[in-house]
């Protein structure tokens, strides 16, 4: 917009989360996370350089956070004017960003499978 100052999701985004890798991670006798901070990103088709600057960027704090590694992106929606958005992510782009995690040593790692992309998953909107 003119005028407006130009918005940078990422550095927002990173600074928040870097703020809350201060809550140490904590869990309880039941295996589940009672404290700390879990990072969601979701893999785009076309965009496997992104995630991996994404998980460049958190590597130096993977003892202190998890990383959610999502592959569930599905094509929804009036998205004609975005044709790299048009399609599911491939097997190999999730397994090329999964392999970088993987090399940058992240280990508090979740994953997902490929079949988790499906208009199923998505909830209706309409209230």
């Amino acid at each position: 917009m003119k005028g407006q100052k130009s918005f940078c999701y990422f550095a927002y985004a990173s600074a928040a989360a870097e703020f809350m890798f201060a809550k140490p991670l904590a869990f309880g006798e039941d295996g589940l996370m009672r404290s700390g901070t879990v990072v969601r990103h979701l893999v785009l088709p076309q965009n496997t350089e992104d995630s991996a600057r994404v998980l460049d960027w958190f590597a130096p704090f993977k003892d202190r956070a998890y990383f959610s590694l999502m592959a569930q992106y599905t094509p929804f929606g009036e998205i004609s004017a975005f044709p790299e958005l048009q399609r599911k992510i491939t097997r190999r782009e999730y397994e090329k960003v999964l392999s970088h995690a993987l090399s940058l040593g992240i280990e508090n790692l979740f994953v997902q499978d490929t079949r988790a992309a499906g208009e199923e998953y998505i909830p209706s909107w309409d209230f």
